[in-house]
């Protein structure tokens, strides 16, 4: 039972650890997943102002290069609009980027205000007819955004465009990684549990089994005399009733032994309990030995011992007591010692009564006082043999149909003095 349980709660850790081991997959997972999804998203953010900013200079470069006298005010304000939108952008990217970012667009920055101050200076030149115009715009304000602002723009924005693409390749081969190590623990988890469910299904098993026999050993303990293996005084009298129950319907007869050894509180004085109790079990041996197989030998108590014979007569009974004489007459107890010689032999004898049911009564008080008072008349008659219950045992039927309970149980009483 022990291990049952040992092994019970070695399951059930195995069940706790696969559960959290689970758990912890599944949070870890979801960690992973989350943390390359933040990455990627901040590369794609970040490319977006990257690329954004790129278009605008570009929209700059475009507006400033298509500016002429003929030229709406609404161009200026594009102009504009546009340079105030790559200033944001330019502090965005400061803001929100790493070092190399922040490295990146700040000296952009300047440059970019720089180009949009030559701008203002070239749109008025424009606007008031300046005919050095065009050259401020060939000599300075053209080849200014296209060295110093475009080129590591353009630069940059590929490189951020590149790092976007690669963040959102590897958020993919994240998830499908994930997804096939989590299917992978799942499975292995089913495995698992389908394992547990076969071992508690075995542990349950087992241990009802478990729980039967040992049921069936304290009912034996029960029902058991320890020493002789025989069934107790308790056992002996539940199967009188049953034999009698069962035999009365179909009218027949059961008979009863009640056996005493003789002299036997002589062998405990003379020879020890140790050998007292080896006569017992060497006693109760021999009692199974001539018994049948669907009689019931038990211990009634100290050196008496009851055998149940169900349907049997009362000669046939008196027959197997004389084999039981005579079993204890061929051969003599032999008591433990470290030597085989004569001195450890013992010649043993019984004292038999025998009652019917037939003539002594069909109830267990009755047969039973019937065959206990037959035994002491064969121990008064000398010992050593075989006393069947005379016809005087008959005023017991009587005294069971008419007498008070009470009565009775005093009678049997005095038998037993």
């Amino acid at each position: 039972m022990k291990q049952l349980f040992s092994k019970s709660s070695l399951v059930a850790f195995g069940l706790g650890f696969v559960l959290f081991g689970l758990m912890g997959s599944s949070i870890g997972s979801i960690n992973i997943i989350w943390n390359v999804s933040r990455q990627a998203d901040a590369a794609v953010q970040m490319n977006d102002l990257y690329q954004r900013a790129y278009y605008l200079t570009r929209s700059e470069d475009s507006i400033a290069d298509g500016y002429n006298t003929s030229s709406v005010v609404s161009e200026q304000e594009e102009y504009y609009a546009d340079a105030h939108d790559v200033t944001t952008l330019l502090q965005s990217i400061s803001r929100e980027g790493d070092e190399h970012d922040r490295a990146f667009a700040r000296p952009l920055s300047l440059a970019q205000t720089m180009y949009a101050s030559h701008a203002a200076r070239y749109f008025q030149m424009v606007d008031t007819g300046d005919p050095g115009a065009k050259t401020f715009y060939e000599e300075n304000l053209h080849p200014f955004i296209m060295l110093q602002i475009i080129p590591p723009l353009k630069s940059a924005a590929d490189a951020k465009h590149l790092s976007a693409l690669q963040s959102l390749v590897l958020l993919k081969k994240t998830e499908e990684t994930v997804i096939i190590s989590l299917e992978l623990i799942f499975g292995f988890c089913v495995i698992l549990f389908i394992i547990c469910g076969v071992v508690i299904r075995r542990y349950q098993q087992r241990l009802k089994q478990a729980q039967q026999k040992e049921k069936e050993q304290m009912e034996h303990l029960v029902h058991t005399d320890p020493l002789t293996g025989l069934s107790n005084h308790r056992a002996v009298i539940e199967h009188l009733k049953a034999v009698l129950a069962a035999d009365q319907p179909l009218q027949q007869t059961c008979a009863l032994m009640f056996i005493d050894l003789d002299h036997f509180k002589q062998i405990n004085d003379r020879w020890g309990h140790q050998a007292g109790d080896a006569v017992l079990c060497e006693a109760a041996a021999r009692f199974i030995q001539v018994g049948r197989s669907e009689d019931v030998v038990g211990r009634y108590g100290g050196e008496e011992f009851v055998i149940v014979l169900p349907q049997t007569d009362l000669a046939q009974a008196q027959e197997i007591a004389e084999q039981l004489l005579a079993a204890f007459a061929d051969r003599p107890c032999i008591l433990p010692g470290e030597s085989t010689t004569m001195s450890n032999e013992l010649q043993v004898t019984v004292s038999v009564g025998v009652a019917s049911s037939e003539q002594s009564g069909n109830t267990v008080i009755g047969l039973l006082a019937a065959a206990d008072r037959a035994m002491y008349q064969a121990k008064h008659g000398g010992r050593n043999r075989v006393c069947v219950a005379s016809e005087s045992f008959l005023r017991i039927k009587d005294m069971q149909a008419e007498a008070d309970p009470h009565d009775v149980e005093a009678f049997f009483e005095e038998l037993a003095v």
